[in-house]
């Protein structure tokens, strides 16, 4: 079952029609099997799932998210297609001490030492 509210409220979009869903599934199925990143692998399920049918109170206690959650990446994933799923950051943190040891909380205090 195709979602109807969802072509209504991106009537706007680059796919406005059933054929346009099609290929939004696709390009999340291709995405989901493809990634390697669990919160990424979670957010396309949870536009999946609206893309399905699947109301919000449906898809919050199977994935354990929330509904804010789901609007924001349905939104993210229909303004920026897949890269709006993806993580904004590859983990390469570095503390503001000059030198080239990760800290893994660079905010706080930094893990390496000047020598």
């Amino acid at each position: 079952m195709i979602h109807e509210k969802i072509l209504r409220e991106y009537k706007g979009s680059v796919c406005n029609q059933k054929e346009g869903v099609v290929m939004w599934m696709q390009l999340l199925e291709d995405f989901i099997k493809n990634s390697k990143e669990p919160r990424e692998i979670k957010r396309a399920t949870a536009v999946k799932m609206l893309l399905c049918g699947y109301k919000h109170e449906e898809i919050m206690p199977i994935l354990g998210v929330s509904s804010g959650f789901i609007s924001t990446y349905k939104k993210s994933f229909f303004k920026m297609g897949i890269d709006g799923l993806k993580l904004g950051h590859k983990g390469r943190n570095f503390c503001s001490i000059p030198c080239s040891i990760p800290c893994s909380k660079p905010s706080l205090t930094p893990s390496c030492k000047i020598s």
